[in-house]
């Protein structure tokens, strides 16, 4: 067990990050599932000399990040490789991730546990979005019929590609769903990115290009987690059963 688990280990879920947690349409046995907690520095043994983990907190401790939301990021054998930090109850987001050396080698997902891994193993469809909340929006319409993944941003990144060649089954399928903004639909379709100039090739491209069944999903909001915001699971059903029922 590394340094990063046994820390997240000692730490407790903030009743009112819990309650965030579920207004924004988390299921409180996912929540507990994944091992969210709230971080806090004074449980994690100082380690100054660590130059990554040292950049949230000069202590050593993770000071920075004290008091916010804490997503650990496991491995497909459910290895705590990394977390993502992020703020609650404030109008501007932020996320600090940091990752442990191995996740160099053990690429992650967003929910990604052992449990997922066996499910794409066994033939579940997979279901990739961007990030933590629109994770949880989904989880509502997929339920046990597939698995949901956020990828962190609005790319697969190489390694992911090929953990999700690893884990998939033949027969199964991908939905990818990322923002319906410009990012998003970079993400998913691709085109240039305008602060590079470079032309980045989408998911969906990437995975049909490997022969994997790979479905384009659009739907008229932001994201799934906006759709959840304004219309809870009744919303969700409407934009996105027909893909489970087809």
């Amino acid at each position: 067990m590394s340094w990063l688990s046994e820390a997240i280990a000692r730490c407790d879920l903030d009743p009112d990050d819990l309650g965030y947690l579920l207004a924004r349409g988390a299921r409180e046995d996912r929540v507990h599932e994944l091992g969210i907690t709230t971080w806090r520095s004074q449980v994690c043994e100082a380690r100054p000399q660590d130059t990554e983990w040292a950049r949230l907190g000069r202590e050593g401790c993770g000071s920075r990040v004290n008091g916010m939301l804490t997503v650990p990021l496991r491995s497909a054998r459910g290895v705590v490789v990394g977390a993502d930090f992020r703020t609650t109850w404030v109008d501007k987001k932020t996320v600090l991730r940091h990752l442990l050396p191995e996740a160099a080698w053990c690429p992650t997902f967003v929910g990604l546990t052992s449990r997922a891994a066996d499910l794409l193993w066994s033939g579940a469809d997979l279901w990739l979005v961007e990030g933590l909340f629109d994770m949880f929006a989904l989880d509502w319409v997929v339920g046990d019929r597939g698995v949901v993944l956020g990828c962190g941003r609005a790319a697969l990144s190489q390694q992911q590609d090929l953990l999700v060649q690893r884990l998939l089954s033949p027969t199964a399928a991908v939905f990818v769903v990322f923002d319906e903004d410009e990012a998003g639909r970079r993400g998913a379709v691709g085109g240039i990115d305008p602060k590079t100039g470079k032309y980045h090739r989408g998911a969906v491209d990437r995975l049909r290009s490997r022969g994997v069944r790979v479905v384009d999903v659009r739907y008229s909001a932001k994201d799934p987690g906006a759709l959840w915001d304004s219309g809870g699971r009744t919303a969700l059903q409407r934009a996105f059963g027909m893909h489970i029922l087809g």
